[in-house]
């Protein structure tokens, strides 16, 4: 952070408003303050001070500002990092390894011992440890204490304690230690405590804390590999949690400030970076600042963006600063120049040309004092000419140009010099730059610092006094000159190992035609730092010199990978096409294939079928990796459509040409998807089949990413089964991957599959916290998409157990998230879970209203899974409201659709709906018919749910028909498998029929 400086003028509303906001951080209670103003207004003072001020409020300081010249990813968080001793954590080390946890006593014993196989050199290691529980004066200089924390490195490896009142959890770690693994060290001492508390130190204690310690032991998270390393993703999600944890962990010892100035400049990554802190530290005692110019922000709209998503969240308080007022003049030429005698005359005709803007005033002062209008006579300073000749300029540029303009020739040479070097600098730079004397340019560089307070040291290094200072000289250095400064400093930052991204751009502004090979490496950095913007940003300019046919095409070719990472499809599109006009050979396939890919995603099937028909013709049945790829795609439209049979002729293609050309991945990947088909289609044994041979192969070539995948898969064919232990134990599995990963987006889908096993047990306190799980995650990440799925998974869960009004609010929820967002798969889903609430409420007008609406968007869409349920939803309103014509019709399309598709669980829905239908018309052969044909299938397939609910409609069709035994016969079945699985509410729905027979139920017997 800059020194102060001058004395602080009158902004004492706005401080008082950072001090309220201040003790509301300190509370956990925090919000974004942001500082917007012109520049000049004082934003950097203010914050400066406001900083200054929280330091001595107690708070640690972070201050960090966004350089315009910077384009290395996440630069200002290097500063602000810095001050609370966290900068390594953007080195991005792997996770550490775990080579022991030990339990020691307060006396210092250790308990319990547990310790990595074939780890039998670590006697010395835990003497080291139990050294550093008995306190610093028992070790070397090296500790570093924070709260319950310890910490003790010697060479690679380390000595952590986290400790409690009565005892010490302590590991011994080869590598650094994260922030991840203290957080789950920290949460396994506190489980530990809790059980200590409960059992004290007996044979209980003693063996569920071994239990504990070796699980993490086992959980593979800490094994010294980084998981994450091929994934940009994944990559930036662990460094955005090391970094929020650590921040959170500092602010459990001491709260903190964190300061980014100059928002404006800020790159897109520094601000998801931020935006991610604000939302996850708002109640750990984190009170973040930041200062943007209002006159700049409309140039980068991700700070226009990212404020606007914190607003949403509420996390947002904006500050506008003006200029001071007329009646602080007199302080404020005080503060700049001394004591003084200056006419008010002059200082009101300063205020009105200055709006009371700090920077403009202080040039002003200077300007003056340079040209001896303002002299020191006797204790004061004086203005020594009339006010008429003085000529005051309006704007601050033309007050520092004047400033600049009087310089000595020598002295505005090393300060262009120096501007082209950016806001910050170093002589030895600026001396490559020049051509001079490295102590020559020193020397020079602090006389401008001293005499004309044009500069300020910054560390070792120099910084211009404002940014303005810096802007206005650049803009006035002559363009050849520019650009030779430009191409000195990238010669010379590429020679003694500068930022690679600060080399590209000192190319690129110099015009240098080796800028593009640069830039193009610094885009492959940036992506896989998961900097997609400056990624984009990149490789675009390395498109303004690449003259060369294949490397213009790659450049394309990466554009159009980030675009549709990011979801940007059309710009996408654009790029793909622009690199397919310089492709040559398969490589045109390819790009034809991912083109296909792409409308695939946008759900436009036909051109996707017609584009990779294309890319097949260009290879021409070569059975190479591109004929596969646009296979694998035609394959996939054909599955979202719900042509079945299709997908699995290309899927199987597409395997079979992968398999020849040795791609385990992509095997694995064709062998997963010819596996969804047949769970789409009710075949779950060979659906098993297909996903244990992708799992297999996922697990030779170490592809975690893709295990938690198929672990996931084969966990929803046993969910869907009835079988349930079966599902948790692989979506438990599944789990433990993505923590060990760190795949957040994951954890949050396996936490909603977990809470769907336990709301199908009827555990709906298990599920609801699941669900709850899951949605802090993915409020936390700030995936959208995850969060409605959460609310219409916590809806349904209300519903069920009855809560009408609880599950009406979530839904509408995930409804509202949904529309914003445009998934309009998410959307049809909540307006079928509303449709479910006003069913259940016997509302039936409205329940139609919201399935009709569901069904319309599945069909726009094409969601077979969604139209469906939709179909048999809508026929059985239509059965409540006696239209039975109608709901024969709807009854009959899903009947006919599910059967085409060959969809077993929606070919045994409408058979049940079917027979209701046959029911209410008295045509009772045909609704036994039925009734058994739905019945054998959710026997078949292990749903139970739906199993007793075709048992509740099928005992009620024998009660309509007279038949009391078998009525007895079903309800009591239906009963029996409604009281395994919990659902209470169901149960009194049997009860009530059984009662209406005059039939006391049959209390369900268990089986030994």
């Amino acid at each position: 952070m800059t020194s102060l400086g001058s004395s602080f003028v009158n902004r004492q509303k706005e401080m008082s408003r950072i001090a309220t906001e201040r003790e509301k951080a300190a509370k956990g209670e925090s919000q974004f303050i942001c500082i917007k103003g012109e520049a000049g207004s004082g934003k950097t003072r203010l914050v400066e001070e406001a900083a200054a001020e929280a330091g001595r409020q107690g708070f640690s300081i972070g201050f960090g500002t966004a350089l315009a010249e910077s384009v290395i990813p996440f630069h200002a968080w290097t500063e602000v990092l810095r001050g609370f001793d966290l900068a390594h954590l953007l080195d991005e080390a792997p996770p550490p390894t775990l080579l022991g946890l030990y339990l020691i006593t307060a006396g210092g014993e250790v308990a319990i011992r547990i310790e990595r196989k074939g780890e039998d050199r670590l006697g010395d290691a835990v003497s080291t440890l139990v050294e550093l529980v008995r306190g610093p004066e028992s070790n070397s200089e090296g500790v570093v204490e924070e709260g319950e924390l310890s910490v003790l490195g010697e060479g690679s490896r380390k000595f952590v304690v986290h400790s409690k009142q009565d005892f010490h959890l302590g590991a011994i770690l080869d590598g650094r230690e994260d922030e991840i693994f203290l957080s789950d060290l920290r949460e396994l001492a506190d489980a530990i405590q809790s059980t200590s508390g409960e059992s004290g130190f007996g044979q209980d204690f003693q063996t569920a804390t071994e239990a504990s310690m070796q699980q993490l032991l086992d959980s593979e998270k800490y094994e010294g590999i980084d998981y994450a390393k091929e994934n940009p993703k994944l990559r930036q999600s662990r460094l955005f949690e090391n970094i929020t944890l650590g921040l959170a962990r500092k602010a459990d010892v001491q709260p903190i400030c964190v300061v980014v100035d100059d928002l404006q400049w800020a790159d897109p990554s520094t601000l998801a970076l931020l935006h991610y802190v604000i939302r996850n530290t708002r109640k750990e005692g984190v009170f973040p600042l930041g200062t943007c110019r209002v006159e700049a922000e409309g140039l980068r709209p991700h700070l226009k963006d990212m404020l606007r998503e914190v607003e949403e969240e509420d996390l947002l308080s904006v500050m506008n600063l003006e200029g001071l007022s007329k009646k602080d003049m007199p302080f404020l030429a005080e503060s700049f120049l001394g004591p003084h005698d200056l006419p008010e005359t002059f200082l009101d005709n300063l205020w009105q040309e200055t709006q009371g803007y700090p920077l403009f005033i202080r040039e002003v002062f200077r300007g003056l004092e340079e040209d001896d209008a303002i002299q020191t006579r006797g204790a004061f300073k004086r203005l020594v000419r009339p006010l008429e000749q003085l000529g005051l300029p309006e704007m601050v540029r033309e007050v520092i140009q004047a400033r600049l303009n009087r310089l000595p020739k020598e002295e505005r040479r090393l300060l262009d010099a120096a501007a082209t070097c950016g806001t910050r600098f170093t002589a030895a730079l600026v001396a490559k730059v020049t051509g001079e004397e490295e102590g020559n340019v020193l020397n020079g560089l602090k006389a401008i610092m001293e005499v004309h307070g044009l500069l300020r040291p910054m560390g070792d290094d120099f910084a211009f006094d404002h940014p303005t200072v810096q802007e206005t000289l650049y803009q006035e250095v002559p363009h050849e000159i520019r650009r030779t400064y430009h191409r000195q400093a990238a010669e010379w930052l590429e020679l003694t190992g500068g930022p690679a991204e600060d080399v590209a751009e000192h190319y690129y502004r110099a015009r240098d035609p080796r800028a593009a090979q640069r830039l193009r490496k610094v885009a492959g950095l940036a992506r896989g730092k998961y900097a997609n913007d400056e990624a984009i940003r990149f490789y675009q300019e390395a498109l303004e010199f690449e003259e060369d046919t294949p490397d213009r095409m790659r450049t394309f070719e990466g554009l159009g990978r980030i675009y549709e990472l990011i979801g940007n499809y059309g710009r996408s599109i654009e790029s793909y096409n622009s690199a397919l006009e310089l492709a040559k050979g398969k490589k045109r396939a390819e790009i034809t294939a991912k083109i296909g890919n792409i409308y695939k995603e946008e759900g436009e099937y036909d051109k996707s079928i017609r584009i990779c028909t294309r890319a097949l013709d260009l290879v021409k049945g070569e059975k190479c990796k591109e004929e596969a790829l646009a296979l694998n795609t035609i394959g996939n439209v054909h599955l979202n459509i719900g042509e079945y049979d299709r997908a699995l002729e290309y899927y199987e293609r597409s395997l079979e040409i992968r398999k020849r050309i040795g791609d385990q991945q992509g095997i694995a990947a064709s062998l997963n998807n010819i596996g969804i088909v047949h769970y789409n289609k009710g075949e779950y044994d060979r659906s098993l089949e297909h996903y244990h041979k992708s799992l297999e192969i996922r697990e030779k070539i170490g592809d975690q990413w893709g295990i938690a995948a198929s672990l996931n898969n084969i966990g929803n064919v046993h969910y869907d089964r009835g079988e349930y232990d079966r599902a948790l134990e692989y979506h438990e599995r599944s789990l433990e991957i993505r923590k060990r990963i760190g795949d957040q987006g994951g954890i949050a889908a396996s936490f909603n599959n977990i809470g769907g096993v336990h709301y199908n047990r009827g555990e709906y306190d298990r599920a609801l916290e699941y669900h709850e799980r899951s949605l802090a995650i993915s409020e936390k990440i700030g995936r959208q998409q995850g969060i409605a799925i959460s609310l219409d998974n916590i809806g349904d869960v209300h519903l069920k157990i009855g809560e009408y009004d609880r599950a009406l609010e979530y839904h509408e929820r995930s409804l509202a998230i949904s529309e914003k967002i445009g998934d309009q798969q998410g959307f049809a889903s909540s307006l079928d879970g509303i449709g479910l609430v006003h069913f259940r409420r016997s509302d039936y007008d409205k329940a139609l209203e919201y399935f009709e609406n569901s069904l319309e968007i599945a069909e726009k869409i094409g969601d077979l899974s969604a139209r469906l349920p939709a179909y048999t939803a809508i026929a059985e309103v239509y059965i409540h409201t006696r239209d039975l014509e109608k709901a024969l019709d709807f009854c009959n399309l899903a009947l006919s659709l599910s059967t085409e598709t060959g969809r077993k669980r929606d070919i045994a829905a409408s058979k049940k709906i079917l027979g209701m239908i046959c029911r209410e018309r008295k045509m009772w052969q045909e609704a036994l018919v039925n009734f058994e044909a739905g019945l054998r299938i959710f026997k078949e397939m292990g749903q139970k749910f739906e199993e007793a609910m075709s048992h509740l409609e099928f005992g009620l069709m024998w009660k309509a028909k007279g038949d009391l035994n078998q009525a007895k016969e079903h309800l009591n079945k239906a009963l029996g498998i409604f009281d395994k699985l919990k659902l209470e509410k169901r149960k009194d729905d049997v009860k009530a029929a059984l009662e209406t027979l005059g039939e006391k139920p049959i209390r369900p017997r268990e089986e030994r």
